[in-house]
């Protein structure tokens, strides 16, 4: 005698195996493939059709960040740039954008050029990328090297005007070292001067052996001659930084005169050289924008996904929809 109950039958009859399963997407996959395929080429026919084509080009920024102390000819220029946070920074700086937009003879404002720009860091306190996106190819492309050119021009004739600035600066500090020292030095030549007068120049031998020169006088000699010799190293050492000092004053002036930005053959040379490579630009980065969105492939992927998963619910209803109307 079986020990199934009612209730047992009904489950077993309810249930569905893996063979009925297989069998009912089999008759069913004509259906299954239409709702694919119609899938499929809806949201194809919406990528292609209907979706803007959104492009992306990147510049690779070097960075010598561990450059703190920069050799110059006129002394060390300690770079006032400390992290990657703060080159990143000036991508975005008004100065930089507002040539950006002369440049681009006011086609974008600097709003917009701003808009189409991010950063990201590829390797800290080493390099950055500049990325710019918009759904204009060419533009994307020009933005990208007109900024990137723009950017560098902007920090190198940053970096030249703060350290013809901080040389300025350093060098009037040394001006007046140099004048407090040189007065030192007269003061006390005039202090050992007083001493020779009153010191004399000979001293009597006993046992009249003659004379010879005083000790102490031939002291003050030396000490005077070396007088001499550290004031005239003092003096060309004045010499040399007043005449620096003179050219950074009108550098400094001329700078300030300047209504733009000026080129690289307006700022002084020596300083420039030193700065140039603080900052590069990778220029194999510098290459043709690419398409990053939409994703055509991706959305054909989940849309072949999604449209599988709808045909199979399609069939597996249809199926229930007919078993369940044959009970009834």
């Amino acid at each position: 005698m079986s020990n199934e109950t009612p209730n047992d039958l009904k489950h077993y009859d309810d249930e569905i195996s893996l063979k009925e399963l297989i069998t009912i997407l089999l008759n069913e996959k004509k259906i299954i493939a239409i709702i694919t395929i119609a899938a499929v080429i809806l949201v194809a026919i919406y990528s292609f059709a209907f979706l803007k084509i959104q492009y992306q080009n990147n510049a690779l920024i070097n960075v010598a960040i561990n450059e703190k102390s920069i050799e110059t000819p006129f002394g060390i220029f300690e770079n006032p740039y400390d992290t990657l946070d703060e080159y990143m920074a000036l991508v975005k700086d008004g100065n930089v954008l507002a040539m950006t937009e002369s440049d681009l003879e006011d086609k974008y404002s600097s709003k917009d050029i701003a808009n189409t720009i991010q950063t990201d860091i590829i390797s800290k306190d080493q390099s950055f990328s500049i990325i710019v996106k918009g759904d204009n190819e060419k533009d994307v492309n020009l933005i990208t090297n007109v900024h990137t050119d723009n950017y560098l021009r902007y920090l190198q004739f940053d970096l030249t005007y703060k350290a013809i600035d901080y040389l300025y600066n350093k060098n009037h500090n040394e001006i007046n070292i140099l004048e407090k020292k040189i007065e030192e030095n007269k003061n006390i030549k005039d202090k050992i001067n007083a001493l020779i007068e009153d010191t004399p120049k000979v001293i009597n031998l006993n046992n009249s052996k003659g004379q010879e020169i005083h000790p102490a006088y031939a002291i003050y000699l030396s000490e005077i001659a070396n007088l001499d010799i550290e004031r005239i190293n003092l003096l060309n050492s004045l010499e040399i930084v007043q005449k620096n000092n003179e050219a950074f004053s009108k550098e400094l002036k001329s700078i300030e005169e300047f209504k733009e930005i000026p080129s690289q053959e307006k700022l002084n040379n020596d300083i420039y050289q030193s700065v140039k490579n603080i900052v590069t630009v990778n220029e194999e980065s510098l290459m043709e924008s690419k398409v990053i969105k939409p994703r055509y492939k991706l959305n054909i992927i989940i849309s072949l996904v999604l449209g599988l998963m709808m045909g199979i619910f399609v069939a597996l209803f249809k199926n229930y929809w007919k078993t369940t109307n044959k009970i009834y």
